[in-house]
């Protein structure tokens, strides 16, 4: 057994050794093999190199050749640039991707040691050449975009001839003509040579680009090539010599362009007949220009789907152009209309938020700003934005960006002319009206017509190249454009006299104003407002954040400005100019003024239903010679009647008040009596006008003690020759009276004062607040409703504020007068108006019967003591002294100078409301 293992551990170390040996003799056979697949792997190498050194030596070689002003017969487009010259936003990438290629490059080393020198001598080549290349690459692309434009078209029109190029070589040297076309053909290609030429050698002169323009204007086009083979080939190939003709002629024309526009117009105009000569070849050439620039690809892109029968693709490319662009637009404007709306959301937001202090008013001034530019500069980012997005080859769709912009251009020139304008007006307290703004919108869009017109004629002369054209464009638009302003600011001169002279000469307004009325200063009047705008804007930026304690410190300790003494002093000198308006409270100019101190508003209409009998009645034509206004009370009844008589000194008038509660028969007759003598100044026989003012003072609605208003009936009826009557009374009473006695009444003309338009009301309430000197504002939560610039929020609050005064006052301008002064609160020479609205009415509903009746009494008479008040409800005295004091602490109720209660003007609309609801008044 020891035996048999013994022999078997020997058998299997005999099996393991002869293992090993056979591993070891397919490894010796491997190694051969690996280097040989080395060194294969190292001869595809350096075979990939060499053909990369061919394609880059053959480009490199275009490059110089074109440099040298020889067309490269095997020319491939691509070679040269893998992109077209004139998209921008490839050229930088691409130029960036040649940076970093050329530092990233590096030397692998080969396995295979008998190529390894040959292969590094082609890496060490290939990197020599790339780098050689991209250096010329990239002093390429450092050309300017309008050369590099040039020269994408030159290689496009150069592969679209190479076809009938090398056909035309092709064909018998016998055919008819073929020296001249062949001459013509070798002139082609050398002016072509020599333009890339000049457009690579760097930045073009009009001093080397002339005599090139000229010798290719020189090539004949056309008829300039005779034939008289009849071989249909040789003709097609004259054809396509003509379109390579008129396209090079187009791309000289533009170069043209450039190099005049590099000189400068100045260089140009030495030679006047040159320039007057190029000047009419420039619009000669313009549109064939222009149509290159706008659409030379699409054309490029048409005759490379003919020859590869896509037609049909590239309709739908196309046309899903055109309907994406169709939808971008739409997209834009719905966005354009949301956003004032947005902005205006935003600072509603941040006024409930941060209330009406230092920083709000700091972010308001900043949305003043954005807000009426938000819908272009929405539109122009997004438009910019997203047409870049879009790739380069989209050119219908790349439209949007142009379109964008020049939308934009409009609305930011109308926008900022017109508030231009209207902060003009603020700034030297000149309200603008409604039909004044109009007129003012209505000029800044003429405005911003003309400058996107002029800028629309620059840009398509400047795409053209620029040339004589457009720097004469440039002159004529500018003088254009500044006397249009001129113009402007000349229908708004005595404002803008008035603004400029504030704002540069403010110690000096009067001399100022006197030397800006000179015709030789209109010249500079844009200059000046555009000085003044922009000195108004740093004081006003100034003044804002001057409330903060931070800037003010640090103002004045980094840059030794003392603005705000300076600011502080003008305002101590125009406060003290003020001084004798601020003293009397803005009350007082409201209401409380003289009424003939007071402007007059008139209310022409019914002032001509009164005038007109009077004037015939004065004439001695046979007239009723008794006619009443009548009317609510605070209604202007005697401010017309008053201005009636202002309008006719020349006739003889008395005058008298009723006074309160004439309501006896005996004392009606003394007052009658005592208005129907004659003064000794009077003449004997002459006709005059007594006007009974305050008429329902004679009238006390209760059974038995009517006896005033029928001895007043009765004293009216006895119509006399040499007297008219004019009565005013309230209109309540009149309508209590006309429905008691019906026709027994002695008025046969009666005239209503009609209710105050809006704008009558807001004519009446602004002439009082110009009177106190005092400058108007509203309040920012009403303007934050409003969109639009700072000056049409304005106007846009001003229209709600007032047309919502008409709305609660009825019409009643007294009602108005008081509604305003509700809705005012006082900072110092600023009044601020917020939202009018009337007293809340809750506490008018809580009244009983008997009450409602007292307020009835009031309504119809206007005024009522304790007394009369008992004696025509028929309650009790107590009941009236309850209703009264209720009433009075409410403010519903006033006294009088006479001791008798009224309703307070802010209270009577809510008062006939109360009573039409329960059916005491029907009118």
């Amino acid at each position: 057994m020891i035996k048999h293992f013994f022999m078997k551990t020997i058998g299997h170390h005999r099996y393991r050794n002869l293992l090993v040996q056979v591993i070891v003799v397919l490894l010796c056979l491997q190694l051969p093999g690996m280097v040989l697949a080395d060194c294969r792997e190292a001869k595809n190498r350096i075979q990939q190199l060499n053909t990369e050194l061919k394609r880059l030596t053959t480009t490199q070689e275009h490059f110089e050749t074109i440099r040298q002003g020889v067309i490269p017969e095997d020319l491939q487009r691509h070679d040269l640039f893998p992109f077209a010259l004139d998209d921008s936003a490839s050229r930088q990438a691409y130029m960036a991707a040649l940076r970093q290629h050329l530092s990233d490059q590096v030397i692998q080393g080969p396995d295979c040691e008998a190529l390894a020198e040959e292969l590094f001598a082609k890496q060490r080549q290939l990197i020599q050449l790339r780098q050689s290349l991209a250096e010329v690459r990239y002093s390429w692309l450092e050309l300017p975009s309008g050369q590099l434009v040039a020269l994408e078209s030159l290689f496009h029109h150069w592969a679209d001839t190479r076809e009938w190029v090398d056909r035309f070589h092709s064909l018998d040297t016998g055919a008819a003509d073929w020296v001249a076309i062949r001459q013509i053909l070798d002139q082609w290609q050398r002016l072509s040579g020599r333009l890339a030429q000049r457009l690579s050698d760097g930045a073009v002169t009009s001093s080397s680009a002339d005599p090139l323009w000229y010798d290719i204007l020189n090539l004949p086009v056309g008829s300039g090539v005779q034939t008289y083979s009849t071989d249909p080939e040789l003709r097609l190939i004259i054809a396509e010599l003509t379109v390579a003709i008129r396209d090079l002629k187009t791309v000289a024309a533009y170069h043209h362009n450039l190099a005049v526009h590099n000189d400068g117009l100045e260089l140009m105009l030495e030679h006047p007949s040159q320039a007057v000569e190029n000047l009419i070849r420039e619009l000669n050439w313009l549109v064939p220009v222009l149509f290159m620039r706008f659409f030379e690809y699409m054309q490029f892109e048409h005759k490379a789907a003919i020859y590869q029968e896509h037609l049909v693709s590239l309709y739908s490319v196309w046309a899903v152009q055109f309907i994406l662009l169709m939808l971008c637009i739409a997209l834009l404007l719905k966005l354009a209309s949301l956003s004032a709306r947005a902005v205006s959301y935003l600072q509603r937001m941040m006024l409930s938020r941060l209330g009406h202090g230092p920083v709000m008013r700091i972010l308001n001034s900043l949305v003043w700003v954005i807000k009426p530019n938000a819908a272009w500069l929405v539109i122009w980012l997004l438009a910019i934005n997203i047409s870049a997005l879009a790739p380069s080859q989209w050119h219908i769709f790349r439209l949007l960006a142009p379109l964008g912009s020049v939308y934009a251009l409009f609305r930011a020139v109308r926008v900022l002319s017109e508030w231009l304008l209207a902060r003009m007006h603020s700034r030297v307290d000149q309200f603008v009206s409604q039909s004044g703004a109009s007129r003012m919108h209505d000029r800044a869009g003429r405005f911003s017509v003309a400058a996107v017109v002029g800028w629309a004629l620059l840009q398509l002369t400047g795409t053209a190249g620029g040339g004589i054209l457009h720097g004469l464009l440039q002159v004529v638009l500018s003088l254009l454009m500044w006397s249009l302003v001129i113009v402007t600011l000349r229908q708004y001169s005595p404002v803008t006299e008035k603004f400029i002279a504030f704002q540069l000469l403010p110690g000096k307004v009067t001399n100022a104003e006197t030397a800006l009325r000179k015709l030789w200063w209109l010249p500079f009047w844009p200059a000046l407002f555009v000085l003044a705008q922009c000195r108004d804007l740093i004081f006003s930026l100034h003044t804002r954040l001057s409330q903060f304690e931070s800037y003010h410190s640090f103002s004045l300790k980094l840059l030794r400005l003392r603005l705000e003494t300076s600011i502080a002093n003008e305002e101590e000198e125009k406060d003290s100019e003020l001084n004798p308006y601020l003293a009397k409270s803005y009350r007082y100019w409201l209401l409380e003024r003289e009424e003939q101190e007071q402007p007059l508003i008139t209310l022409e209409q019914t002032l001509t239903l009164i005038t007109e009998p009077l004037n015939r009645w004065f004439e001695g034509q046979k007239q009723d010679s008794i006619l009443l206004l009548h009317g609510e009370h605070g209604a202007g009844k005697t401010h017309l009647i008053r201005q009636l008589l202002r309008h006719h000194p020349q006739w003889p008038v008395k005058w008298i008040d009723t006074p309160a509660k004439t309501c006896t028969a005996e004392s009606v007759r003394s007052l009658m009596e005592e208005l129907l003598v004659k003064e000794e100044s009077e003449e004997a026989e002459g006709k005059r006008l007594i006007v009974i003012d305050q008429a329902e003072n004679t009238l006390l609605a209760q059974t038995g003690h009517f006896e005033g208003i029928l001895e007043l009936f009765r004293q009216l009826h006895q119509r006399r020759s040499d007297v008219f009557f004019l009565v005013i009374m309230h209109g309540p009473s009149w309508s209590y009276l006309n429905r008691v006695f019906r026709n027994e009444h002695p008025f046969t003309q009666t005239i209503t004062m009609p209710r105050w338009t809006a704008g009558e009301m807001r004519k009446l309430i602004l002439s009082r607040h110009h009177a106190s000197r005092r400058k108007l504002q509203y309040d920012d939560l009403l303007l934050s409703a409003m969109a639009g610039t700072e000056a049409s929020s304005f106007r846009a609050a001003d229209t709600r504020v007032f047309n919502l005064l008409w709305e609660l006052s009825g019409g009643n301008p007294e009602m108005a007068l008081h509604l305003w002064l509700g809705a005012a609160s006082y900072e110092g020479r600023e009044v601020i108006i917020a939202l009018p609205q009337r007293p809340a009415p809750g506490f008018l509903s809580t009244l009983p019967l008997d009450a409602c009746f007292v307020l009835l009494a009031l309504v119809t008479h206007k005024a009522l003591n304790h007394e009369e008040l008992a004696l025509i409800t028929t309650a009790s005295p107590l009941t009236v002294e309850q209703t009264i004091s209720a009433c009075r602490d409410q403010g519903v109720l006033r006294e009088d100078i006479s001791g008798r209660w009224r309703i307070t003007p802010l209270w009577y609309g809510s008062v006939l409301t109360l009573l039409g609801r329960k059916n005491m008044i029907y009118n």
